[in-house]
């Protein structure tokens, strides 16, 4: 629940980002070196859990790709199963936000479990001043179930090729759900709301790799431009050392992956939302952070 902190509401909500559970073997990561230990990741779960639920969260948020997948849909769905009766020991709601290892499940089955059948971007007001926007930014991709998002990111990966982020483990979000994020951001500004939104796929570069961007990120970031007195943060996960930048006023947090994570509690991160300022704190990998948004 949010707590008074004298003048001021102070709201208190968990983060956690890329599960990728799998029943796969351990391996050594090219690109980082590092050990991907698939086998530890539901103990490294069972922290963060037992973290957010000690911290008195509010709800909680998973940034995307909660399974890896398999090629075998059936073991895919058992997975699914698996990490999803962990994460229902947590004592406050759990939002999800969908990510490119996520559309590996059937999609009935999928937006099913993760409670996302009435839309897999959404809206939640969690205290009077402060306002979730969760975004799909995996709509358009090539895991995408509508034909025609699947021929709009062939196409941008066909006009595209060459560029850093023209790869197929992104994607964007769809004509519809920005003409929805404008008319909510324009709703929020004009109720006085400040927001922070969440989506899979960082926005900018700078928090992450020019390889994990989303396509047409320029089009969010202007749209965060526009109402900069109301995005207050963007949260993202998808590439997994984590990172962080500042644009036009915006934070963008990239959280570090629980998969990767080479601690054995993972990385859990509690976000307190003040009125000056967003604090982020965390157990195992997670970067804190004090960020003003004044």
């Amino acid at each position: 629940t949010a707590t008074t902190d004298r003048r001021e509401m102070v709201l208190r909500i968990g983060m956690m980002s890329d599960i990728q559970y799998a029943e796969k073997e351990d391996r050594i990561v090219e690109q980082t070196g590092k050990l991907r230990s698939y086998s530890k990741v539901l103990s490294k779960v069972d922290e963060g859990v037992k973290h957010l639920n000690s911290s008195g969260v509010s709800a909680v948020v998973h940034l995307g790709d909660i399974i890896d997948g398999q090629e075998h849909l059936g073991q895919t769905h058992k997975e699914l199963d698996t990490v999803l009766e962990h994460l229902s020991r947590l004592q406050s709601p759990l939002h999800h936000v969908i990510g490119n290892h996520c559309m590996m499940a059937d999609s009935n089955y999928l937006l099913q479990k993760l409670d996302l059948t009435r839309g897999t971007y959404y809206v939640r007001d969690l205290a009077p001043q402060w306002r979730l926007i969760v975004l799909d930014t995996v709509e358009v991709s090539l895991r995408s179930t509508w034909y025609k998002h699947v021929n709009m990111a062939k196409h941008y990966l066909a006009t595209h090729q060459g560029e850093p982020n023209a790869q197929e483990w992104n994607g964007t979000i769809g004509p519809e759900q920005m003409v929805w994020l404008e008319n909510k951001l324009r709703d929020s500004e004009r109720e006085g709301r400040t927001a922070i939104v969440c989506g899979h796929l960082p926005i900018v570069a700078e928090a992450s790799g020019p390889e994990h961007v989303m396509w047409h990120h320029d089009r969010l970031l202007d749209l965060f431009r526009t109402y900069s007195g109301t995005v207050k943060a963007y949260f993202s996960g998808h590439y997994h050392p984590g990172g962080y930048a500042k644009k036009d006023d915006v934070h963008h947090v990239t959280l570090e992956a629980i998969l990767d994570s080479d601690k054995e509690e993972g990385a859990s991160a509690v976000v307190e939302l003040h009125d000056s300022w967003i604090s982020i704190d965390g157990i195992g990998s997670l970067t804190a952070r004090r960020l003003s948004t004044r």
